[in-house]
């Protein structure tokens, strides 16, 4: 998707690119959602499967998987960042991701062990594609914002 979606932008085919980024997520909320809804629900079972003592993993994959749901959600918005020039704002989402990693990791690991591993990761996992996506919307030229209308979680 990123280079036909970087050679739409450069032409200033917005509407194309527009198109473009939703029908992908779409897909991607069409291809992943029925699986991660899967493994959150039917964790203990599937784990087992794999025999014994698997199933003590079953809350961590299932809080895992209702981040993955959220974090599919938002579709391909790094790449949509990227291809548009602006990859500092996606260094900027790493480190935010990052910070919220480390920031949650010390309370809920000392609390939960590694059930708040998990949960950490989980609340990081949605803030990596979904973070600048507003700051994108503020500061971007009206044509660009409208592009990026079509991730489903920011249309305006």
């Amino acid at each position: 998707m990123g280079p036909e979606l970087s050679s739409r932008l450069a032409v200033h085919d917005l509407e194309s690119a527009t198109t473009l980024v939703s029908i992908t997520t779409q897909w991607i909320i069409l291809l992943s959602w029925p699986i991660y809804i899967t493994l959150a629900i039917y964790a203990p079972v599937l784990l087992g499967v794999f025999g014994e003592g698997f199933e003590d993993g079953a809350g961590a994959l299932a809080i895992l998987s209702v981040a993955m749901l959220a974090s599919m959600a938002v579709g391909n918005s790094q790449t949509v960042l990227l291809m548009s020039g602006r990859s500092m704002w996606q260094t900027g989402n790493t480190a935010a991701a990052l910070a919220a990693n480390i920031t949650l990791n010390f309370p809920l690991v000392h609390r939960w062990v590694s059930r708040g591993a998990h949960t950490a990761c989980a609340v990081r996992r949605p803030v990596y594609p979904t973070a600048g996506l507003a700051p994108v919307r503020r500061r971007a030229t009206r044509q660009h914002a409208r592009s990026l209308r079509a991730l489903p979680l920011w249309s305006g």
